[in-house]
Protein backbone atom coordinates (compact mmCIF):
# COMPACT_ATOMS: atom_id res chain seq x y z
CA UNK A 1 0.00 0.00 0.00
CA UNK A 2 3.10 2.37 0.94
CA UNK A 3 4.85 1.24 -2.26
CA UNK A 4 1.25 2.63 -4.28
CA UNK A 5 1.29 5.78 -2.62
CA UNK A 6 4.41 7.39 -2.52
CA UNK A 7 4.61 7.99 -6.33
CA UNK A 8 1.11 10.15 -5.69
CA UNK A 9 1.63 11.64 -2.30
CA UNK A 10 4.33 11.92 0.69
CA UNK A 11 3.59 9.04 3.00
CA UNK A 12 4.56 9.70 6.42
CA UNK A 13 4.02 6.30 8.58
CA UNK A 14 2.94 5.86 12.29
CA UNK A 15 5.92 3.87 14.24
CA UNK A 16 5.34 2.62 17.88
CA UNK A 17 8.59 1.78 19.06
CA UNK A 18 12.68 1.68 18.33
CA UNK A 19 12.40 -1.59 17.43
CA UNK A 20 9.63 -1.21 14.97
CA UNK A 21 11.63 2.16 13.57
CA UNK A 22 14.56 0.03 12.42
CA UNK A 23 12.03 -2.44 10.91
CA UNK A 24 10.19 0.39 8.98
CA UNK A 25 13.69 1.56 7.86
CA UNK A 26 14.85 -1.57 6.38
CA UNK A 27 11.25 -2.69 4.45
CA UNK A 28 10.23 0.81 3.67
CA UNK A 29 11.67 3.34 0.81
CA UNK A 30 13.76 6.22 2.15
CA UNK A 31 11.46 8.73 0.45
CA UNK A 32 8.67 7.38 3.40
CA UNK A 33 8.46 9.73 6.72
CA UNK A 34 8.76 7.92 9.83
CA UNK A 35 7.11 9.48 13.15
CA UNK A 36 7.43 7.48 16.34
CA UNK A 37 3.73 7.70 17.84
CA UNK A 38 2.09 5.74 20.30
CA UNK A 39 -0.49 3.67 18.84
CA UNK A 40 -2.51 0.26 19.46
CA UNK A 41 -4.51 -0.61 15.86
CA UNK A 42 -3.88 0.28 12.74
CA UNK A 43 -7.19 1.38 11.61
CA UNK A 44 -6.08 4.93 11.23
CA UNK A 45 -9.60 6.06 9.44
CA UNK A 46 -11.29 5.13 12.84
CA UNK A 47 -8.89 5.72 15.77
CA UNK A 48 -6.92 8.73 14.18
CA UNK A 49 -8.39 12.92 13.69
CA UNK A 50 -11.17 13.82 10.98
CA UNK A 51 -9.92 16.77 8.97
CA UNK A 52 -12.11 19.27 8.51
CA UNK A 53 -9.74 21.58 6.52
CA UNK A 54 -5.68 21.38 5.99
CA UNK A 55 -5.83 23.30 9.65
CA UNK A 56 -8.41 22.16 11.40
CA UNK A 57 -9.20 18.80 12.86
CA UNK A 58 -11.48 16.66 15.14
CA UNK A 59 -10.69 14.37 17.88
CA UNK A 60 -13.28 12.09 19.17
CA UNK A 61 -13.71 9.58 22.47
CA UNK A 62 -12.45 5.97 20.77
CA UNK A 63 -13.84 2.61 22.77
CA UNK A 64 -12.19 -0.03 20.81
CA UNK A 65 -15.25 -0.77 18.59
CA UNK A 66 -17.77 -0.90 21.36
CA UNK A 67 -15.65 -2.05 23.48
CA UNK A 68 -14.40 -5.31 21.48
CA UNK A 69 -10.60 -4.20 21.07
CA UNK A 70 -9.10 -2.45 23.36
CA UNK A 71 -5.67 -1.71 22.84
CA UNK A 72 -3.72 0.85 24.79
CA UNK A 73 -3.15 4.41 23.35
CA UNK A 74 -6.02 3.96 20.53
CA UNK A 75 -7.83 6.66 22.89
CA UNK A 76 -4.89 8.78 22.20
CA UNK A 77 -3.37 8.55 18.99
CA UNK A 78 -5.41 11.05 17.27
CA UNK A 79 -4.40 13.59 19.27
CA UNK A 80 -0.76 12.95 19.34
CA UNK A 81 -1.28 13.37 15.19
CA UNK A 82 -2.72 16.40 15.47
CA UNK A 83 0.62 17.59 17.13
CA UNK A 84 2.59 15.75 14.55
CA UNK A 85 1.10 17.39 11.73
CA UNK A 86 1.01 20.67 13.84
CA UNK A 87 -2.84 20.91 13.39
CA UNK A 88 -5.41 22.66 15.50
CA UNK A 89 -7.75 20.38 17.08
CA UNK A 90 -11.08 19.75 18.83
CA UNK A 91 -11.59 17.13 21.29
CA UNK A 92 -15.55 16.47 21.38
CA UNK A 93 -16.47 13.99 24.44
CA UNK A 94 -18.71 11.23 22.62
CA UNK A 95 -17.40 8.34 21.30
CA UNK A 96 -17.10 8.38 16.92
CA UNK A 97 -15.14 6.06 14.92
CA UNK A 98 -14.18 8.03 11.26
CA UNK A 99 -15.20 5.31 9.39
CA UNK A 100 -18.81 5.68 11.21
CA UNK A 101 -19.44 8.59 8.62
CA UNK A 102 -19.26 9.72 5.11
CA UNK A 103 -19.50 13.12 4.43
CA UNK A 104 -20.23 14.58 0.81
CA UNK A 105 -18.69 17.67 1.35
CA UNK A 106 -21.86 19.59 1.13
CA UNK A 107 -23.04 19.43 4.78
CA UNK A 108 -24.90 16.22 4.23
CA UNK A 109 -23.41 12.73 6.31
CA UNK A 110 -24.29 9.03 5.20
CA UNK A 111 -24.40 6.26 8.58
CA UNK A 112 -26.19 3.39 9.55
CA UNK A 113 -28.54 3.67 12.77
CA UNK A 114 -26.96 0.25 13.72
CA UNK A 115 -23.78 1.73 14.65
CA UNK A 116 -23.82 5.16 15.47
CA UNK A 117 -27.28 4.89 18.09
CA UNK A 118 -25.66 1.42 19.50
CA UNK A 119 -25.81 0.98 23.05
CA UNK A 120 -21.84 0.02 23.23
CA UNK A 121 -21.12 3.76 21.88
CA UNK A 122 -23.14 6.54 23.37
CA UNK A 123 -26.69 4.85 23.59
CA UNK A 124 -28.29 7.83 21.46
CA UNK A 125 -31.49 8.42 20.08
CA UNK A 126 -31.45 9.45 16.74
CA UNK A 127 -32.41 13.19 17.45
CA UNK A 128 -29.18 13.47 20.60
CA UNK A 129 -26.82 11.43 17.37
CA UNK A 130 -27.73 14.33 14.67
CA UNK A 131 -27.42 17.34 17.23
CA UNK A 132 -24.14 16.27 18.12
CA UNK A 133 -23.40 15.96 14.17
CA UNK A 134 -24.66 19.18 14.02
CA UNK A 135 -22.48 20.39 16.47
CA UNK A 136 -19.16 18.90 15.46
CA UNK A 137 -19.33 19.09 11.15
CA UNK A 138 -22.13 21.90 10.62
CA UNK A 139 -24.15 18.95 9.03
CA UNK A 140 -27.07 19.80 7.71
CA UNK A 141 -28.55 16.91 7.04
CA UNK A 142 -28.06 13.20 8.11
CA UNK A 143 -28.99 10.09 5.77
CA UNK A 144 -29.73 7.50 7.49
CA UNK A 145 -29.49 3.51 6.51
CA UNK A 146 -30.91 0.92 9.40
CA UNK A 147 -27.81 -1.51 9.55
CA UNK A 148 -24.05 -2.55 7.58
CA UNK A 149 -22.84 -5.82 7.02
CA UNK A 150 -23.05 -8.97 8.72
CA UNK A 151 -20.31 -10.42 10.42
CA UNK A 152 -18.81 -6.98 10.87
CA UNK A 153 -17.02 -6.02 14.34
CA UNK A 154 -17.43 -2.38 13.69
CA UNK A 155 -21.35 -2.82 14.07
CA UNK A 156 -22.29 -1.49 10.69
CA UNK A 157 -19.77 1.37 9.67
CA UNK A 158 -20.96 2.80 6.45
CA UNK A 159 -17.37 2.88 5.19
CA UNK A 160 -18.07 -0.79 4.35
CA UNK A 161 -21.23 -0.21 3.02
CA UNK A 162 -21.83 2.54 0.82
CA UNK A 163 -19.50 5.62 -0.14
CA UNK A 164 -20.52 9.12 -1.54
CA UNK A 165 -19.07 9.67 -5.39
CA UNK A 166 -20.71 12.87 -5.46
CA UNK A 167 -22.94 15.56 -4.03
CA UNK A 168 -26.01 13.45 -4.17
CA UNK A 169 -24.57 9.99 -5.87
CA UNK A 170 -24.09 7.61 -3.89
CA UNK A 171 -21.85 3.78 -4.92
CA UNK A 172 -22.87 0.68 -3.19
CA UNK A 173 -22.67 -2.93 -4.12
CA UNK A 174 -25.12 -5.72 -5.39
CA UNK A 175 -25.12 -9.36 -4.41
CA UNK A 176 -22.43 -11.70 -6.32
CA UNK A 177 -23.08 -15.56 -6.54
CA UNK A 178 -25.80 -17.45 -4.52
CA UNK A 179 -24.49 -17.85 -1.74
CA UNK A 180 -23.77 -13.64 -1.01
CA UNK A 181 -23.92 -13.90 2.68
CA UNK A 182 -25.35 -10.29 2.13
CA UNK A 183 -27.23 -10.48 -0.62
CA UNK A 184 -30.86 -8.85 1.37
CA UNK A 185 -28.69 -6.37 2.95
CA UNK A 186 -27.53 -5.24 -0.57
CA UNK A 187 -30.95 -5.25 -1.82
CA UNK A 188 -32.23 -3.60 1.30
CA UNK A 189 -29.11 -0.62 1.23
CA UNK A 190 -29.84 -0.01 -2.25
CA UNK A 191 -33.70 0.52 -2.05
CA UNK A 192 -33.13 3.30 0.96
CA UNK A 193 -30.85 4.98 -0.53
CA UNK A 194 -33.25 5.52 -3.49
CA UNK A 195 -36.01 6.47 -0.90
CA UNK A 196 -33.68 8.91 0.79
CA UNK A 197 -33.60 10.59 -2.91
CA UNK A 198 -30.05 10.03 -3.34
CA UNK A 199 -28.71 8.57 -6.92
CA UNK A 200 -27.07 5.14 -7.29
CA UNK A 201 -24.37 3.30 -8.29
CA UNK A 202 -23.58 -0.03 -7.92
CA UNK A 203 -20.90 -2.65 -8.48
CA UNK A 204 -20.76 -6.17 -7.83
CA UNK A 205 -19.94 -7.35 -4.34
CA UNK A 206 -16.73 -9.98 -3.72
CA UNK A 207 -19.21 -12.49 -2.50
CA UNK A 208 -18.60 -15.07 -0.37
CA UNK A 209 -15.30 -14.89 1.38
CA UNK A 210 -13.62 -16.97 3.93
CA UNK A 211 -10.63 -15.92 6.15
CA UNK A 212 -8.25 -18.47 7.08
CA UNK A 213 -10.02 -19.87 9.68
CA UNK A 214 -12.86 -20.62 7.62
CA UNK A 215 -15.27 -17.58 8.89
CA UNK A 216 -17.05 -15.75 6.81
CA UNK A 217 -15.54 -12.01 6.26
CA UNK A 218 -17.50 -8.79 6.40
CA UNK A 219 -15.76 -8.25 2.70
CA UNK A 220 -16.57 -4.95 0.98
CA UNK A 221 -15.10 -3.21 -1.90
CA UNK A 222 -16.85 -0.21 -0.36
CA UNK A 223 -13.31 0.22 2.60
CA UNK A 224 -11.31 1.94 -0.07
CA UNK A 225 -8.91 4.84 0.15
CA UNK A 226 -9.03 7.90 -2.13
CA UNK A 227 -5.35 9.70 -2.88
CA UNK A 228 -4.09 11.93 -5.42
CA UNK A 229 -4.70 10.52 -8.66
CA UNK A 230 -4.93 6.82 -7.16
CA UNK A 231 -7.56 4.94 -5.16
CA UNK A 232 -6.71 2.05 -3.62
CA UNK A 233 -9.48 -1.06 -3.49
CA UNK A 234 -9.28 -4.25 -0.89
CA UNK A 235 -8.89 -7.09 -3.59
CA UNK A 236 -10.08 -10.88 -2.69
CA UNK A 237 -9.00 -12.77 -5.22
CA UNK A 238 -12.59 -13.04 -6.79
CA UNK A 239 -13.44 -12.20 -10.31
CA UNK A 240 -14.83 -8.83 -9.52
Amino acid sequence: MIVALQAHVQVNVLVADDETMQQAREMLPATVNLFPCRYGDIWLRDTGPVFMSADKAHCFVHNGWGQKYRYRFDDQVAASLCVLADVAYESHGFVLEGGALEHNGYGEILTTRQCLLHRNRNNWHQTQAEHALSAAFNARHVYWLEQGLLYDHTDGHIDNVARFIGEKTVLCQTPSGDDDPNAMIYVQINRQLLELGLVVKTIPSPGKVLDANAEIMPASYMNYVVSNGLVLVPGYGSEN
